[in-house]
């Protein structure tokens, strides 16, 4: 985790990446990891996992637009079979989810399953995650 931080940090400084947008990742990071947050973080951000290995943004992108309107997608490096995508607001996030539980999501012809990235502590044991 001190690693991803240093290079997040490194990032900001050459410009790479916006403070505020490294800030969101990071707390989003520290929600998936089920630890303790100062604040809330909105519930726009959805966790895709069971990926192909070499999914893309742009696989994600074209996979989730149709719930509504993508402030961001990544995919994790080095081929772990997950991605976030989080959209401009919490309704986008709600209608994913309301399409996962009724039938399924597809990213490049493999279903995918998709949970709500939540900062709720009282959720032990599942990383602030929700289906």
């Amino acid at each position: 985790m001190q690693e991803t931080m240093n290079k997040m940090v490194a990032s900001v400084r050459h410009g790479v990446v916006e403070p505020g947008e490294a800030s969101r990742t990071i707390h989003e990071c520290a929600a998936m990891l089920g630890l303790e947050l100062a604040t809330e973080i909105p519930e726009n951000t959805v966790i895709v996992t069971g990926l192909r290995k070499n999914s893309t943004k742009s696989h994600l992108e074209a996979a989730f637009r149709e719930f509504g309107d993508i402030d961001d997608a990544a995919v994790a490096s080095a081929a772990r079979g997950f991605g976030l995508v989080r959209f401009l607001s919490p309704q986008s996030a709600n209608r994913t989810m309301n399409k996962f539980r009724e039938g399924e999501i597809v990213v490049q012809d493999v279903a995918v399953i998709v949970k709500v990235l939540k900062s709720d502590s009282g959720n032990s044991g599942n990383g602030g995650m929700q289906a």
